[in-house]
């Protein structure tokens, strides 16, 4: 075999380019492992101190009801005021939703959200207009 061919070699470097691609693979997922991990973990922290949260809230409206500084009524009507407060707010802060909505398209065939800037459907790969997301 002559250095050209060898040089040339398209089989041997389709090799190369084999194996490189499974040394990123390997090495995405055994990334993507240890970020699964820090995500796990930081998902039982989050849940702890929310379990410590609700505890406390419990035991201040237990007080609070003990020393009669409210009654349940008046308790009940504060909360539920409250969450309807935040309902609204959220409401009034989801433009950026619509706005990301707009920015989307359901693909024709596969159904699945796309931007409206892609021609090429990201799951299934069909290229062509689609239906706004509703």
């Amino acid at each position: 075999m002559s250095i050209w061919r060898y040089i040339f070699d398209h089989e041997f470097l389709q090799r190369l380019d084999i194996e490189d691609l499974r040394s990123k693979q390997t090495n995405l997922q055994v990334n993507a492992g240890v970020e699964r991990r820090k995500l796990r973990l930081r998902i039982t922290e989050l849940e702890e101190e929310l379990g410590e949260a609700a505890v406390i809230l419990r035991a201040m409206k237990e007080l609070m009801l003990e020393k009669e500084l409210c009654s349940e009524a008046e308790l009940e009507k504060k909360l539920s005021d409250l969450s309807e407060a935040i309902a609204a707010e959220r409401k009034a802060a989801s433009p950026d939703q619509t706005r990301e909505k707009n920015l989307m398209r359901e693909c024709t065939r596969c159904g699945r959200p796309m931007p409206r800037n892609r021609r090429e459907c990201m799951y299934c790969g069909f290229v062509g207009e689609g239906a706004p997301v509703s």
